[in-house]
């Protein structure tokens, strides 16, 4: 084992190297920055001659007359929005209490409760209940046409079909 002595002085030798790269390496960098300071663009003679004068100024004007941004087209023309069609009435509230139907289908009714006006009545084929026209009466379900459009009732929506 290497002696406390020589240790330290192996030590100082190595901080002694490492001030001195630092210090040479410090003053490389501070010429080469007053160097690039100081250089200016030298260009040499055979140089100067390849280096074209100005264009004259009717060069340019090809650029001016072909306006790349002038507008070249019309804007199309706006339709204006169509209108739409008028807001679709909900059909009526209504809820259908139970029907009677046999094989004659003349026959056949339906007792529909009216939720907006809690009135209940019996209806055939053909009537109206709140301004829906009664089309076809099955068992559990009622067709209703509601200005143009068709919609059902069904009574029982909860249970199991009936066949």
């Amino acid at each position: 084992m290497a002696s406390k002595r020589y240790l330290s002085i192996l030590n100082l030798a190595l901080a002694v190297a490492l001030i001195a790269a630092a210090a040479l390496l410090g003053r490389d960098l501070y010429r080469n920055l007053i160097v690039s300071k100081e250089v200016t663009e030298v260009i040499p003679p055979h140089m100067e001659e390849m280096k074209s004068p100005t264009p004259p100024k009717t060069e340019y004007e090809v650029i001016v007359t072909r306006n790349l941004w002038a507008e070249k087209f019309e804007a199309p023309e706006e339709k204006p929005e169509p209108t739409p069609p008028p807001p679709r009435q909900p059909p009526p509230r209504l809820r259908l209490m139970g029907t009677s139907v046999s094989s004659d289908s003349a026959r056949n009714r339906a007792f529909i409760e009216d939720l907006a006006r809690r009135t209940q009545d019996i209806y055939k084929l053909g009537d109206l209940v709140s301004g829906a026209r009664i089309l076809k009466i099955e068992t559990n379900r009622v067709v209703l046409d509601n200005q143009g459009e068709e919609f059902e009732i069904i009574a029982f929506p909860q249970s199991l079909p009936v066949r």
